[in-house]
């Protein structure tokens, strides 16, 4: 907010800057939000409301802006972007010269190392609930300094730490769906793209975001992705169920040789929810977070020691490599679980580094020490074959429940879709 009041120019170009504040520590309460309020002037607006997630923040904007003024464009932005001014010039000039209302966003640059591109324009593979596919010829991680971007290239979506709706866009298709947290910004360019508006990722418009390899995969948001690829599948896709199914299966599998007992847990938690049907989403998902960082409390090695105070004995730990990615990975998934069932492990603490830490590695070894993505701690995963069949079982009835039940479901997320994304559920919602 202060990058975007000490430019002039922006300042000249914006009716407004809307603040959605959600959190305990207030934006309000910083020291520089006074000076830069008063930089703002009149054209701030800060708005305060229960924690609804990335979903409920964008949508409060979107919402407050288009009943004010029914044909601004609205500019969203993540709370942790470093925030470029002249960004915000670009994809206004841009999206004012689009011949038919267009969704402009903005690339992500590499926070930490700051000249990389980290994402360009990017897709979404329904058919394998995989968002944050890069596009055909896009760049992705490249050197801006030794690239220059000359390439068009179309987008699926744009992700929101920065991208631009057209109000002819929020007026057509209504509001995001709540979620809480992940995949909205996906089904909303999907919705979008549906009723006729297209995504351009425009080149040089950028902002840096923290990299993302910096964050360990195995958190409480993995429920978010679980859960909320399934219900934007269900919205804009014909789903596979057996396809799915075994795919599924196969992601669970994968933990379970791992050791992540607790990662198989919050996608299956995921998965579990989305069969309770469009109700889970009634109260925004502030339950659902609760819910999952209390259950995986449950299980240790989700747990990130300091590596300075890690309970083991630095002495004791072995450090072990990979050999490298062996071929017939199906094969040796079935060889690793039948391994680990009968203790056929090798024992002893081992200490394996985040970048080798595949499960067809883990699953060697009976007690791992494994560097957390951030680098400021260790993971300590230990072999469990009570919880694995636990899992194990709960997998198997999760899914066959999925298989059954999927054609009911998708037709129950689609005839709720225009009741979750009304107007008056979201001010419901904010209360």
């Amino acid at each position: 907010v202060a990058a975007l009041a000490s430019d002039d120019r922006v300042l000249d170009g914006i009716d407004g800057v809307y603040v959605v504040d959600q959190g305990t520590d207030l934006v309000a309460d910083r020291q520089l939000f006074a000076q830069t309020a008063a930089k703002l002037g009149d054209k701030l607006r800060y708005l305060r409301q229960p924690n609804l997630g990335g979903a409920g923040g964008f949508t409060r904007g979107m919402a407050e802006i288009s009943a004010a003024n029914e044909h601004c464009d609205v500019i969203l932005m993540d709370d942790d972007i470093l925030c470029e001014p002249e960004t915000v010039l670009r994809l206004s000039a841009f999206a004012n010269l689009t011949t038919q209302p267009t969704l402009v966003g903005a690339q992500m640059l590499f926070l930490l190392n700051p000249d990389y591109l980290n994402v360009g324009a990017e897709e979404v593979h329904l058919d394998k609930l995989m968002h944050g596919q890069k596009v055909p010829k896009a760049l992705r991680n490249t050197s801006m300094l030794k690239k220059n971007q000359e390439r068009r290239v179309d987008a699926g979506y744009n992700a929101w730490w920065t991208c631009l709706i057209p109000a002819e866009v929020i007026a057509e298709i209504g509001l995001p769906i709540p979620v809480f947290f992940q995949w909205d910004d996906v089904e909303y360019g999907i919705r979008a793209r549906e009723a006729g508006f297209v995504t351009v990722t425009l080149p040089n418009a950028a902002v840096w975001h923290a990299d993302f390899y910096w964050k360990d995969f195995d958190d409480w948001a993995r429920y978010f992705s679980s859960r909320n690829s399934l219900i934007v599948a269900a919205l804009h896709s014909q789903m596979d169920a057996k396809a799915l199914s075994s795919m599924l299966f196969r992601q669970i599998a994968e933990y379970l040789v791992g050791m992540q007992y607790g990662l198989a847990h919050t996608t299956l938690q995921g998965i579990e929810d989305f069969l309770a049907g469009p109700q889970i989403l009634r109260d925004g998902g502030t339950a659902a977070l609760s819910a999952i960082r209390a259950s995986r409390a449950e299980y240790p090695e989700t747990v990130k020691h300091p590596a300075t105070a890690a309970p083991v004995r630095q002495a004791d730990v072995h450090v072990r490599r990979a050999a490298g990615e062996p071929s017939m990975l199906k094969t040796i998934l079935v060889k690793r679980a039948i391994d680990q069932w009968f203790g056929r492990t090798q024992h002893g603490i081992v200490g394996i580094p985040r970048e080798d830490a595949h499960w067809w590695h883990v699953s060697l070894f009976d007690h791992v020490v494994v560097t957390d993505a951030s680098q400021s701690g260790v993971r300590i995963r230990q072999r469990d074959k009570a919880k694995a069949r636990a899992l194990l079982l709960r997998t198997l009835r999760t899914l066959r429940r999925f298989r059954r039940e999927l054609p009911r479901l998708q037709r129950e997320y689609r005839r709720a879709m225009p009741e979750l994304t009304s107007r008056e559920n979201w001010k419901r919602l904010y209360g």
